[in-house]
């Protein structure tokens, strides 16, 4: 029974471990300049930037995942490319904190937040940012 119990723990520690390593880490960096998400998995990084002169707009909304809903922001460029963060990866309530200083005219969170997060499991589409071109 000893050793059936040794195994058991060794096949969840392993089994642990591989759960650890294929499910990738987020982390929302940003600066005077820029946004920037790193990732990793496993041996594996990488990393995606838009500089704040570049965001045409940004737009709030959740994903659906089936049980729970996940709150995101797509900051866009004018051709239409961008970056998408979400509240799971780390930094996410300092560039909610950041984003009306770093784009001035963005709501605040505390504006838009209640919109997107209610009602659970629609989309939400809120536009919190669009520039105005002079």
């Amino acid at each position: 029974m000893r050793k059936l119990i040794e195994y058991l723990k060794a096949v969840r520690t392993r089994l642990s471990k591989r759960a650890t390593e294929s499910t990738p880490r987020y982390t929302i960096t940003l600066d005077d300049r820029e946004l920037a998400i790193s990732w990793s998995q496993g041996q594996k990084e990488g990393s995606q930037r838009i500089t704040w002169v570049e965001v045409e707009r940004v737009t709030a909304f959740k994903h659906d995942l089936a049980t729970v809903d996940r709150i995101c922001l797509y900051l866009c460029r004018k051709n239409g490319t961008g970056v998408q963060v979400d509240e799971d990866m780390a930094g996410w309530h300092e560039l909610l904190e950041a984003l009306p200083t770093a784009l001035p005219g963005c709501m605040p969170a505390s504006n838009w937040h209640s919109a997107v997060a209610i009602p659970a499991f629609a989309e939400n589409e809120t536009v919190i940012y669009k520039r105005i071109n002079h």
